[in-house]
C-alpha cells in the first residue's frame, strides 16, 4: 500500500491543475474550496484506503462514500461567486473520479 500522505499530496496537485485549466481566473477560489473540502475529508479518505487494503471495505463502496464527502453543496460558495453550475458539476465529477482512482490504485 502506498503512503497516504504522498497520495493525498499528489491528488491535491492534480486537482489544482484541473482547477487552473477549467477556471483560469477563478482557479484560486476553486482550489481553496476544494482544499477545505479535502482537508475536512482527509481522515476519512485514509480510513477508507486502509479498510480497502485490509479487505474490510469493498472498492465498489468507495464511489458512494467519496460522493458523500465531495459534493456540490460544499462548493455552493463558488456558485454564488458566479461560476457556472455546469462547469462546477464537471469539475466535481472529475475530482471524485480522480479521488476514487487514487485510493483504489494505491491499494489494489
Amino acid at each position: 500500500m502506498s503512503d497516504f500522505k504522498e497520495i493525498f499530496k499528489e491528488l491535491g496537485e492534480e486537482v489544482a491543475d484541473i482547477a487552473v485549466k477549467e477556471f483560469k481566473d477563478n482557479s484560486d477560489l476553486v482550489i481553496n474550496a476544494m482544499g477545505d473540502t479535502f482537508e475536512s475529508s482527509k481522515k476519512k479518505m485514509e480510513e477508507w484506503m486502509i479498510a480497502i487494503a485490509s479487505g474490510n471495505l469493498k472498492a465498489e463502496s468507495l464511489p458512494t462514500l467519496v460522493r458523500g464527502e465531495i459534493t456540490l453543496g460544499k462548493m455552493e460558495a463558488l456558485k454564488q461567486k458566479g461560476l457556472s453550475q455546469a462547469k462546477l458539476d464537471k469539475f466535481v465529477n472529475n475530482v471524485i473520479d480522480k479521488t476514487i482512482n487514487k485510493i483504489i490504485g494505491s491499494v489494489l
